[in-house]
């Protein structure tokens, strides 16, 4: 039993921290955020490693829901609170303007500590991909730094798209 309890409480889980940024532009368009998707091996607590291989890499959580929480909580920060919602759950009818993130992957290069992600990310069934390459200390720092990445070019698209 205590092996057990050992081996969890070593365990570290992943919880997004992604700083606060200064408000871009306020927008009165209702947003909805839609749940993000991610690449199955994220949902397994896995992480793709630039050799193919696999990485331990657990959220606290439900990796799309973590993600999707953190993503709310920046555009609420960039273009207003009172704006931006959880798409469907948080309306009563369905918004004009929705953005969902779609990660089609995310790899792990350990020799140079280098996280790279290809990201789509869809605004009123309007598509734009990009892949975007972040450094970092540890691997929790850099997936850290992606996301804001990610965050500040899906908001930017936003106030462009739906103000």
């Amino acid at each position: 039993m205590v092996l057990i309890f050992v081996g969890c409480s070593q365990k570290r889980f992943y919880i997004p921290s992604i700083h606060q940024t200064q408000p871009l532009v306020r927008i009165n368009t209702p947003i909805g955020v839609a749940p993000v998707t991610l690449p199955q091996y994220l949902l397994m607590d896995k992480v793709l490693l630039k050799s193919g291989e696999y990485h331990d890499f657990t959220f606290a959580g439900e990796p799309e829901w973590q993600i999707q929480k953190a993503f709310v909580e920046y555009l609420r920060a960039a273009l207003g609170d009172e704006r931006v919602r959880v798409y469907p759950w948080e309306f009563a009818t369905k918004p004009k303007c929705i953005v969902k993130l779609i990660v089609s992957h995310l790899v792990w290069d350990e020799k140079s500590a280098t996280l790279q992600g290809k990201i789509e990310v869809e605004i009123a069934d309007k598509k734009k991909s990009f892949v975007l390459v972040q450094s970092g200390e540890d691997l929790r720092q850099a997936m850290d730094e992606l996301w804001k990445k990610v965050f500040q070019k899906a908001a930017q698209m936003l106030a462009r798209e739906c103000s």
